[in-house]
């Protein structure tokens, strides 16, 4: 049965509404196709290409916006539909141009149809680094599995619905049970399969019976995601060969030379607990506009890099609990990486001080016991609240130093 999700709470917030526009000579809209995505990196959306691209016409829609953490009855929604920088698709998934898809060809040297039918978009924004992604599940042969994406059915909300499917021993789709149930607009959304406690993405629907299959696809999608980092904003390379952030690669620390004091923005999560950290003004922006369960505290602190003893601090989402982790130890974070698949690395978030001076601030932190989530504060006062009348949060420290806040 189908019900509504909620698309504030991971992984809710990893799926996006897509909504392609293929624009007339003078400028009004010819046609329009809605359908849904998934966040599978910091700046990186699968959809089915059949969401994107007339077969017919054989023309890309001229714009593709992704609305992320969308509810139609929320106007803040319409607000970030950001448009794609790139989009990556292929052309041959309806050879004879019927707009009708097969599950595929039956020969396992080629692809088509379904197993074509899939697409990955990026975005010059980071906007993964706030509402999360789903991993990339390669080892999926049967069993439960979950549909999520905006039918236009359910009033374009967030849904999902529970069923099984198999992967096709012969194409490259995932075949879906007649009892899960795919309505238009989840066309581009993600069957999700659980493993170790974390959702997972193995296909992308194409049709009411099967889905392009994720595990055939990584020879493109993996190397793509980790390319594509270079379309965001300011983008910095954290390693030579551009693969910083994915899991399970050893992080190298690179300090800058140059001074810059940001301010840290700071958010409460209401329903887990922790703290969330930003240098963005933008991504602060998306947070406090899209996700209202993130409670704006402002401020919480400011961090100079180009001091003597500047450290990074880097970030890394837990993907069974939908929180970061920050530390300014590279043995730490890489030690997370290599042993809790949970993790990804997000990048460095802002640079600080690894020792005390004048004008500088300790980061206490803090680990919930009963949630496995972090919490980080400046403030003595909320250190001494914290230890005194919350014994499920463990004191672990000071976690590096910043410039105090006035």
């Amino acid at each position: 049965m189908t019900t509504r999700m909620n698309d504030n709470a991971y992984p809710g917030t990893t799926v996006v509404a897509v909504r392609a526009f293929w624009i007339a000579p003078d400028g009004s809209i010819q046609e329009a196709r809605g359908g849904s995505g998934l966040l599978v990196g910091r700046n990186d959306v699968l959809t089915a290409s059949h969401v994107i691209f007339n077969s017919a016409s054989g023309k890309r829609a001229d714009r593709i916006e992704a609305h992320f953490s969308f509810s139609p009855n929320e106007s803040r929604s319409e607000a970030y539909g950001l448009q794609a920088a790139n989009a990556i698709h292929f052309k041959e998934f309806d050879l004879d141009k019927d707009g009708l898809l097969y599950t595929g060809d039956r020969n396992p040297l080629t692809m088509s149809d379904s197993e074509m039918d899939i697409a990955l978009l990026s975005f010059s924004i980071a906007v993964g680094d706030a509402f999360g992604w789903l991993g990339l599940n390669a080892d999926f042969t049967s069993g439960a599995v979950e549909v999520m994406g905006y039918p236009a059915s359910g009033g374009n909300s967030l849904q999902r619905d529970d069923g099984t499917a198999w992967r096709d021993p012969v194409d490259a789709t995932i075949r879906l049970n007649q009892n899960l149930e795919i309505r238009a607009g989840n066309s581009g959304g993600p069957i999700v399969a659980w493993k170790d406690g974390m959702a997972t993405v193995v296909g992308i629907v194409s049709t009411q019976g099967a889905a392009a299959s994720v595990k055939d696809h990584l020879d493109w999608i993996v190397p793509e995601i980790a390319r594509n980092d270079a379309a965001i904003t300011g983008y910095v390379p954290l390693r030579p060969d551009g693969q910083s952030r994915v899991a399970g690669l050893e992080i190298t620390d690179t300090s800058s030379d140059a001074v810059i004091t940001k301010s840290i923005h700071r958010f409460f999560n209401t329903e887990k607990g922790g703290h969330f950290y930003t240098s963005s003004a933008q991504e602060a922006a998306i947070v406090r506009e899209t996700l209202p369960h993130y409670r704006y505290e402002g401020v919480g602190f400011t961090a100079t890099s180009g001091a003597e003893d500047e450290v990074s601090v880097f970030r890394l989402f837990n993907k069974k609990t939908g929180m970061h982790l920050y530390t300014s130890s590279l043995h730490e974070a890489n030690t997370v990486l290599r042993t809790l698949p949970e993790f990804t690395y997000e990048g460095v978030s802002f640079h600080a001080y690894a020792n005390r001076g004048e004008g500088r601030d300790g980061v206490f932190r803090f680990f919930n016991t009963v949630t496995g989530v972090h919490l980080f504060t400046t403030s003595e006062v909320e250190r001494d609240h914290v230890q005194g009348t919350l014994p499920e949060f463990r004191f672990e420290g000071i976690a590096f130093y910043v410039d105090a806040v006035l």
